[in-house]
């Protein structure tokens, strides 16, 4: 919310960029925080940036229309009388925006929002286990349903309307990988290192240094923690994905809420609010305290990560929406929780219908 006149004052060198400029400034605020939010807390976490973005551009260019009709000389760019009388054409308009407009399109469409799609595509996966001891998880790569596949199809697609040919995307495409090889190399590298983190367990033992170390001035910490990963990965995501699951843990560890930690790793690397991820989960708690569950594709381990801390020895579905839980007699009431409330969460929170027994 804040970074908006932030980067006004820094373009205006100072506070005195914002004179005439704090109504088209909380506007355009608004209009990505408020999108934001709601996407990321009905949609998940693929929509908010792109669609707090949209909201963002559309908002901030009808305050500019209506506040800075006449702005300060100084701040004022010259343009050619040619340049300030060029308009563009809707349809030509439509055609720039083409690859931007389908990625949100087919983001939307392939959502939770629209079940019979999501669960169609979400069954073409390949599901690993990444050791073999005790309590082993496990990775699934999705080869349909994921937010990078959906871009790379929005591109082509986009270029074809934009009039490209198969060749001249080809010749395109080479030519970013090439430029872009050291990039693509960091960014894989970075999330190849947060999976080894989270599983190794590197992640919790980090998280209990932290603690130690800083105790409950952490959260003065945390926003320095994402600047750090920006500057060093060049990438507001990969800092997210590297340190996002440190700051919520941290968070938990010292009962601050992990939305707001998860947040000021985000907003030290400019990036956004990526913590409102487990704001449903936030909801849903009315105000207790916020647990972190591990999501998986494979809906027996899903299930048992719902129903943590109680230990789980097995999960067995009867039917394509509803499975019978297994636990010990002494993690009964802990997986059932207080009035049912735990088992009541979990079946909200992954869709199935969960009737827990002692073995």
């Amino acid at each position: 919310f804040i970074t908006p006149f932030v980067m006004v004052a820094m373009c205006g060198k100072g506070f005195k960029g914002l004179k005439g400029m704090i109504p088209t400034t909380l506007i355009s605020s608004l209009c990505f925080v408020v999108p934001f939010y709601l996407a990321s807390h009905f949609l998940g976490a693929e929509l908010p940036d792109i669609l707090g973005s949209i909201c963002c551009m559309v908002g901030t260019v009808i305050a500019s229309r209506i506040f800075n009709r006449n702005p300060p000389a100084e701040f004022c760019i010259s343009a050619e009388k040619s340049e300030s009388n060029k308009s563009i054409a809707l349809g030509e308009a439509i055609r720039a925006w083409m690859p931007f407009l389908l990625i949100f399109v087919l983001l939307m469409v392939t959502s939770s929002l629209i079940p019979p799609i999501h669960d169609f595509l979400a069954q073409f996966k390949s599901t690993v286990h990444v050791y073999a001891g005790d309590d082993t998880s496990t990775l699934s790569f999705s080869w349909v349903n994921t937010p990078g596949i959906l871009i790379f199809i929005a591109a082509i697609i986009g270029g074809l309307v934009q009039g490209a040919s198969f060749s001249t995307m080809w010749k395109v495409f080479k030519k970013t990988m090439v430029s872009m090889a050291k990039t693509i190399l960091t960014i894989c590298s970075v999330l190849a290192l947060a999976k080894v983190m989270s599983h190794s367990g590197m992640i919790s033992d980090i998280a209990k240094f932290f603690v130690a170390a800083t105790g409950h001035y952490y959260p003065f910490v945390a926003p320095l923690i994402g600047a750090l990963g920006a500057f060093v990965t060049g990438s507001g995501t990969s800092t997210t994905v590297l340190f996002g699951g440190l700051q919520a843990e941290t968070a938990s560890a010292l009962g601050i809420n992990a939305a707001w930690l998860a947040s000021a790793n985000t907003v030290g690397a400019c990036i956004g609010n990526r913590g409102m991820r487990i704001a449903a989960i936030n909801e849903e708690l009315r105000g207790e305290r916020i647990d972190i569950i591990r999501y998986s594709d494979v809906p027996e381990e899903y299930v048992t990560q719902a129903l943590s801390p109680a230990k789980v020895d097995s999960v067995v579905f009867d039917g394509e929406r509803s499975c019978k839980v297994y636990v010990a007699p002494d993690q009964l009431s802990l997986a059932i929780g207080k009035e049912g409330q735990n088992a009541r969460l979990a079946a909200k929170l992954t869709g199935f219908k969960i009737d827990i027994k002692s073995n």
